[in-house]
């Protein structure tokens, strides 16, 4: 296995919008799931309409830590970063809203490096790493880390394909009713590994078997080359027919099958996951609780669960290194798990979630607000990890 990241370990974590950003500020780990002894570097990313600027501008090869605000720009919703000239998205955090903070950390090697946010007059800040070349190795502690979540991974993969059969074997079949009750749970567990699909292969695959409806709108072929799940919950609950849907089916099929075979040579540092959970839930804040995504279908709860279950086995993974750290992370992560979890445990009577469209504005809020506490708590991990 090699640990995605040309350049060692990346991921993301932050602060949500208007929270502080102090919380991404903590003090790297010197042992356990962390990295190496030795302070990470810290790079303020300003993004405003005109673009995103890094500074400073240059560090030296080895863990840092990005502490990115959103001053003005309503139109840049996400920071990513990149190798120059490299599709492979290293780190991302979505939900980046005016006056908004996020904090993710990861160890570079030396190369350029570029910062994007799409939706600024210039969407590209570079920034270049000096030193060494090689990348980090992972300590045997990191390494168990890795091999743990690899394992869980590769599981959960096996389960999304044999539950998106069953979705998809009734789409063949034509049973409409059987389909739909199968779409949420099948989905819930692509929801759960997602975030991985960037690293698999540039995030080419998630397009495919996941990109909204927007998204597809903006992608090259547009609506007549859209695929994948939103593109048959489109086809079932907005158009209210299957004509078309085992073509569609058959490709979802193949494209997780294939998804999971990428997923084999691919591992994951402990940083690349404590800034995974943080973009997990950042997607459940951008679009899964104000209903842009499922929203045909109504099963924005399904997507909620699926990424509350991301971060709690990773933070189940980190929680012993991050206990030698810090700093009453380990509660703080504990509580806001438990809580959202609680709220989602009682929309969901009989093992079923209602559907999102009957929940009301009160309790939307109540679980954003949860959800937001949540965020800002996995925002210490990444620093303590590093």
């Amino acid at each position: 296995m090699t640990a995605i990241c040309a350049a060692a370990a990346a991921g993301c974590g932050g602060a949500s919008a208007g929270s502080s950003a102090s919380a991404g500020a903590a003090t790297p780990a010197s042992g356990g799931a962390g990295g190496a002894a030795g302070a990470a570097q810290t790079v303020a990313v300003t993004v405003t309409a005109a673009g995103c600027a890094a500074r400073p501008a240059s560090v030296p090869a080895g863990p840092v830590v990005f502490t990115v605000r959103n001053t003005n720009a309503d139109d840049v919703d996400e920071i990513e970063l990149a190798k120059a000239g490299d599709e492979d998205i290293l780190a991302s955090r979505e939900n980046l809203k005016p006056g908004g903070t996020r904090v993710f950390a990861l160890r570079l090697a030396a190369g350029s490096y570029s910062l994007n946010c799409e939706g600024a007059t210039n969407g590209i800040g570079p920034l270049t790493v000096t030193g060494s070349a090689t990348e980090p190795t992972l300590t045997p502690a990191q390494k168990a880390i890795a091999d743990s979540y690899h394992t869980y991974a590769l599981g959960q993969a096996d389960q999304l394909i044999t539950k998106t059969k069953t979705f998809t074997d009734a789409i063949r079949a034509g049973n409409m009713a059987a389909a739909m009750d199968a779409y949420g749970p099948a989905h819930m567990i692509y929801e759960n590994i997602e975030f991985v699909g960037d690293h698999v292969d540039g995030g080419k695959l998630d397009t495919a078997i996941d990109a909204r409806e927007a998204a597809a709108q903006e992608s090259p072929g547009g609506l007549a080359a859209w695929t994948g799940f939103h593109r048959i919950e489109k086809l079932l609950w907005g158009e209210h027919t299957m004509t078309g849907g085992a073509a569609l089916a058959t490709r979802l099929d193949a494209d997780l099958v294939t998804f999971r075979r990428l997923l084999v040579s691919h591992s994951f540092t402990p940083a690349e996951l404590a800034n995974g959970a943080g973009a997990s839930i950042d997607e459940s804040l951008d679009v899964h609780l104000p209903a842009a995504e499922d929203h045909y279908s109504g099963t924005s709860l399904w997507d909620v669960a699926g990424k509350v279950e991301s971060a709690r086995e990773i933070f189940s993974l980190l929680s012993p290194g991050l206990a030698q750290s810090d700093t009453g992370v380990n509660d703080q992560v504990s509580a806001a798990l438990t809580n959202l979890t609680g709220q989602l445990t009682a929309l969901r009577p009989g093992g079923r979630f209602v559907n999102y469209a009957t929940v009301d504005g009160p309790k939307r809020q109540t679980m954003i607000n949860s959800a937001i506490q949540l965020d800002d708590a996995l925002s210490r991990m990444p620093g303590l990890v590093v």
